[in-house]
C-alpha cells in the first residue's frame, strides 16, 4: 500500500464534499450510516451502494484509494462472510463432509459484508474530505447542549481528533519499523503461526514505545501552551451553513426514511 493514503488522512480539495459545513457532512455521514444499518432488502442495500458511489464521485476521490485504505482489514471481513456463510441454518444448497453453505448464509453474509464497505467507505469519504480540526469542531459544536449535564465535550471531541489525525502518522511509523528491520535482515514474511510471531513481535514493541512517546510529546506540548480544557475557549474557524449544507441534511434523513420504511 502506498504511504501515506491510509484512514483518517485529510486529502485538501475543492470538490462539492470538500466544500460542505463540516457539521452537515458528519450529520449526513451519521444519518446515511444509519440508513446502512436500517436497510433490511437487496433492493435498499443496492440503492444505498449506488447513493454512496455518487457521493464518492462527488468528493472526487478514487475508489483505489478508499480500497487501499482499508486493506489491513480486507482478510478480517472476509473472515466474517465466511463465517456467516458455514454456520447460518437454513436451506442447504452445497455439502460437502462437514462444511455446509446454506441460501440465508449466503444472504447474510453478502448483506454483511456490503453492510460494512457502504459504513468504510463513508467514513473514508468523511476523513478525507474533512480535517481533523473541523471535525472536532463539528461534534463539539452538535454536542454543546450535552455542556449543560456537565458532560466534556471539549475533551471528548479532542480525543477523537487526536485518534484521528494518529491514525495516519502511526500506520507510516509502523511500515518505516518494518522497513529498517528488512533492511537489517529480519525476515519479515514468514508464514505460520511461528513466523507470525516472530514477525509480529518486533514490529509491535518498537510501534508502542513510539506511541508513548509521542502521547508524551504531546502532553507536554499542551502543557507547555498552558492548555486547561474547553472552559473559555473560542474557536478560530467559523461555520456558517449553506444551501448546500441543508440540502446534504436533507438527503440523509429522507434516505434515512426510505431505509427504515417497511
Amino acid at each position: 500500500m502506498r504511504e501515506g493514503i491510509f484512514f483518517g488522512r485529510y486529502l485538501p480539495g475543492n470538490s462539492y464534499i470538500h466544500l460542505l459545513d463540516s457539521r452537515a457532512k458528519l450529520i449526513a455521514s451519521l444519518l446515511i450510516g444509519s440508513a446502512v444499518f436500517f436497510a433490511e432488502s437487496w433492493p435498499k442495500i443496492i440503492g444505498l451502494l449506488v447513493l454512496v458511489i455518487m457521493i464518492i464521485y462527488l468528493a472526487e476521490i478514487s475508489l483505489k484509494v478508499i480500497v487501499k485504505a482499508w486493506s489491513a482489514v480486507w482478510v478480517f471481513m472476509g473472515f466474517l462472510m465466511i463465517f456467516q456463510i458455514l454456520f447460518t441454518p437454513g436451506t442447504i444448497i452445497f455439502e460437502w463432509g462437514l462444511l455446509r453453505i446454506t441460501k440465508e448464509g449466503l444472504n447474510l453474509g453478502g448483506m454483511l459484508l456490503l453492510r460494512i464497505i457502504l459504513v468504510m467507505a463513508l467514513a473514508s469519504v468523511l476523513t478525507f474530505t474533512t480535517s481533523p480540526v473541523s471535525i472536532a469542531g463539528a461534534m463539539e459544536i452538535l454536542l454543546k447542549p450535552l455542556k449543560k449535564i456537565k458532560f466534556p465535550v471539549h475533551e471528548l471531541s479532542l480525543m477523537m481528533t487526536v485518534s484521528i489525525r494518529f491514525l495516519p502518522t502511526l500506520y507510516g511509523e509502523g511500515i518505516r519499523i518494518i522497513k529498517a528491520q528488512r533492511s537489517r535482515g529480519a525476515a519479515c514474511d514468514r508464514s505460520g503461526i511461528t513466523g507470525l510471531y516472530k514477525t509480529i513481535i518486533p514490529v509491535i514493541v518498537p510501534l508502542f514505545a513510539g506511541v508513548f512517546r509521542r502521547a508524551e510529546e504531546l502532553a507536554v506540548a499542551m502543557e507547555a501552551r498552558c492548555y486547561h480544557g474547553g472552559e473559555g475557549r473560542t474557536s478560530y474557524n467559523e461555520y456558517k451553513y449553506t444551501g448546500k449544507d441543508y440540502v446534504a441534511i436533507i438527503v440523509g434523513f429522507f434516505i434515512l426514511l426510505l431505509a427504515a420504511w417497511e
